[in-house]
């Protein structure tokens, strides 16, 4: 059976019941699945009792139609925040009024790449709003307090390849510094966000780059983006080891083994759902043992996946459940405890997406 062919679509009313979409920016809020269509900024949610997407809101900012607006979006409690990714600005979005508020960028041309999205990820401090970069070369820190960015760590130096990507994930180093994995090299850098400074520490090859980094008890778990490779890093301990004993069969991709958006911590175990590899595996922390999910081996192993495209895409976490997108046409439920999996399409149900959309800009008027 072919996989279901992934729709594009500038115009809502030109979607069919048949259309599966393409998702991007999944988050939990209230228990409950939503992402972006790709296709611009219309917002579904899934319906895990009728198994469909159904049409949730759009987003107005000044590039309505933009391919990949957003690609990330952070929920702190009823609040969500839509980073921007190839769009400019920052949206804002309130579940209790459902009401978004827009901060428009204030960005310089010499610090962008054409083609490549702007922002990846965001951290909240005290009245900071810091945008982490991932093709623009420079994090921005907005004040809302005085309601203006500004530049806070100029990378060019670091990355003046203009293709070079730089980062997404991060973790705390302390209450005031986070980590950042460089996404194409083998650097960790160290952002202050009260003093608004940066520094840098190479780990390992040069060879090697990162999808993501997780604390567990002292100790920071690095997942090497091109190699098969984890790596446990505790510079107080002078800790530095690597883990390269991968279950027989698991495939390395030197472009992506595994992406920022499929790795997730679970109590004592590090889980991570292949992008480029052939495999889903998780490492027991404490036993430093990495083993094989068997119960995904009929996803990764599938005859129809399209080598050199991520076999899942982006992923979303409910406390011990993980929503993955997959990219055979379905969502898929994983509950971390119990290893059940359960399946949803991403079809979409137009039954009264209409009056919906005519809500949702009504709204947005007010």
């Amino acid at each position: 059976m072919p996989p279901p062919t992934i729709i594009i679509r500038k115009d809502m009313s030109l979607y069919t019941e048949n259309d599966s979409v393409f998702l991007i920016g999944q988050y939990v809020i209230n228990g409950r699945l939503y992402g972006l269509g790709l296709d611009g900024n219309t917002v579904f949610s899934l319906n895990e009792n009728t198994n469909e997407l159904v049409f949730d809101h759009m987003i107005f900012d000044s590039q309505p139609v933009a391919d990949k607006s957003y690609h990330f979006v952070s929920v702190v409690g009823q609040k969500c925040y839509f980073v921007p990714f190839m769009g400019n600005a920052l949206g804002i979005y309130d579940y209790e009024v459902r009401k978004y508020k827009y901060i428009k960028l204030d960005l310089s041309d010499e610090y962008l790449q054409p083609n490549v999205g702007k922002f990846y990820n965001i951290v909240l401090y005290e009245n900071k709003i810091v945008l982490i970069p991932f093709g623009y070369k420079a994090i921005m820190i907005y004040d809302s307090e005085k309601e203006k960015w500004k530049m806070a760590a100029d990378m060019r130096s670091e990355y003046d390849d203009t293709r070079k990507i730089l980062f997404s994930r991060y973790t705390y180093y302390d209450l005031e510094t986070i980590i950042l994995p460089s996404l194409s090299s083998n650097s960790l850098f160290f952002f202050n966000l009260r003093n608004e400074t940066i520094t840098k520490k190479t780990i390992l090859n040069k060879d090697i780059c990162f999808s993501a980094i997780e604390k567990y008890d002292d100790d920071y778990w690095i997942v090497a983006k091109n190699k098969l490779l984890i790596i446990r890093w505790n510079e107080k301990k002078k800790i530095l080891e690597k883990y390269t004993s991968f279950p027989d069969g698991c495939e390395e991709d030197n472009r992506h083994c595994f992406d920022d958006k499929g790795i997730t911590l679970y109590k004592n175990w590090l889980y991570c759902f292949p992008a480029g590899s052939n495999m889903a595996i998780r490492m027991d922390l404490n036993t430093k043992v990495i083993e094989q999910l068997h119960e995904f081996d009929e996803f990764c192993c599938d005859k129809r996946l399209v080598r050199g495209v991520s076999t899942f895409d982006g992923c979303a976490r409910n406390d011990e459940v993980v929503y993955l997108h997959y990219q055979l046409g379905e969502i898929l439920r994983y509950n971390m405890e119990s290893r059940e999996i359960k399946k949803y399409s991403r079809r979409i149900s137009l039954s009264g997406w209409l009056e919906l959309m005519k809500n949702s800009i009504q709204k947005e008027k007010l």
